[in-house]
């Protein structure tokens, strides 16, 4: 993880230090994630696609983050991040990081979100994640806040199955929400 903010308030450093210390949690727990765990994904094209504990391991093992200023313009039209650049680094503004947890938020709730939103970063890059990212690209609709909805419902609930197989305990609410049959992961037998 890099952090390109030269002086970091406190709440700041707060935020780094959760979101590192969430990254270290993570990755000591991947490996509870069995690599023949499958979780079927409903995409908006009417198709489902399966994201196994492979693939979701194999993305965690390359995965690399950084964390930007406020306010830092990214490819994708926001100031929020972007999930991949073209050097494979996933991108996180730091006032994006602070809306999930405020100062003064308790720091098991911030644990909980810092974790909640690397892994759905991470889940936008699974297969299951770039085909509804393409497809809602080409044929979505983007709500008020520059997001196509069900492309962040998927990324969500691929998160949560996750989250629930390395033993985290998910967000009970997040932004657009779950789609509960995507977020367990099934053996292939099942």
């Amino acid at each position: 993880m890099t952090v390109a903010i030269d002086h970091p308030s406190d709440d700041e450093k707060r935020i780094i230090d959760a979101f590192k210390g969430q990254i270290d949690n993570i990755d000591s727990r991947m490996s509870k994630l069995a690599d023949n765990k499958v979780l079927s994904v409903h995409l908006s094209d009417g198709s489902t696609k399966n994201v196994t504990g492979a693939e979701v391991k194999k993305l965690w093992s390359n995965a690399r983050f950084q964390i930007d200023p406020a306010g830092t313009p990214y490819p994708n039209g926001t100031s929020r991040g972007a999930s991949k650049d073209e050097n494979g680094v996933t991108h996180f503004a730091v006032d994006l990081l602070q809306s999930y947890a405020p100062a003064g938020t308790e720091q098991s709730y911030t644990d909980k979100a810092m974790a909640y939103v690397i892994l759905h970063d991470l889940s936008h890059n699974t297969e299951a994640g770039t085909a509804e990212n393409i497809w809602q690209s080409q044929n979505g609709t983007k709500d008020q806040y520059g997001s196509y909805p069900n492309n962040e419902k998927i990324a969500n609930s691929i998160a949560k199955a996750i989250e629930i197989e390395i033993d985290l305990d998910p967000l009970t609410t997040v932004n657009y929400g779950y789609d509960e049959s995507s977020t367990h992961f099934a053996d292939p037998s099942s």
